[in-house]
């Protein structure tokens, strides 16, 4: 048949079910609600609820070294907006002599990333955790401490958590898609990332009313230089423990 090539498969995978929208097919016909789909807990019989729980999806176009800012024909780069909350644990020394204090803090980074999609997302964001390749494979914004000596940098390293916040409604996969998914998009469900650092600051101590004085310092912080026309830093809030 000159309309077959013979290279290329034409086996076609279909699913036949009696399972309602909303449920999920087991591979042994069972259905369970799809909310458990990928839950840690095997619901269906023969464990398939828990095989292939991919939760991020990206297209081969997606560039991690790139903001997902937006572009405005009228005003050009709209930069994406990221929610900074530093909450400070312990202030743990203060350095008359070399002008600097020691600060145990945590870092929280929120943003949406429009170019991603995310599959079968849980209510608690906890669940939906980023695994360290996952990490390793998106934009994550890296915060520069700039009254630090070298200048040092949020990391998306093993002692950070991303995750993601399911704020959205979602929609189904086609009825030719063979599995079972709840689809939701980027630009709706917020990306978190927390970690805890221990930075030693830079301060411009006045010392000449010690020891009755009262000092003022800063921890500043910035974007790397790559990012400066595509990421807003939004300083969202300041704690402490």
């Amino acid at each position: 048949d000159d309309c077959v090539d013979p290279s290329k498969s034409n086996n076609k995978l279909i699913k036949l079910t009696s399972c309602t929208e909303g449920s999920f097919t087991c591979d042994d016909g069972q259905c369970v609600d799809i909310e458990e789909r990928c839950d840690q807990n095997p619901n269906c019989l023969d464990q398939s609820d828990e095989v292939n729980c991919k939760m991020l999806v990206k297209s081969e176009t997606y560039k991690k070294t790139i903001a997902p800012f937006h572009f405005n024909k009228s005003v050009g780069i709209v930069p994406v907006a990221v929610n900074v909350t530093i909450e400070i644990i312990s202030l743990l020394k203060f350095k008359e002599v070399d002008l600097e204090f020691v600060l145990k803090l945590q870092i929280k980074k929120e943003w949406f990333d429009k170019r991603l999609t995310y599959w079968n997302l849980k209510l608690s964001r906890y669940a939906n955790a980023l695994s360290m390749e996952e990490k390793d494979s998106i934009w994550l914004p890296i915060l520069v401490f700039t009254n630090t000596d070298n200048n040092e940098v949020t990391e998306g390293d093993g002692d950070s958590e991303v995750t993601v916040t399911r704020e959205s409604d979602f929609v189904r996969s086609e009825s030719n898609v063979v599995e079972e998914i709840n689809i939701f998009n980027g630009n709706t469900n917020r990306l978190t990332y927390e970690r805890i650092y221990t930075k030693t600051f830079r301060c411009e101590f006045q010392l000449q009313l010690y020891p009755f004085d009262t000092q003022r310092c800063f921890v500043d912080i910035s974007t790397k230089k790559l990012d400066k026309q595509g990421v807003g830093i939004n300083p969202f809030n300041i704690k402490m423990s």
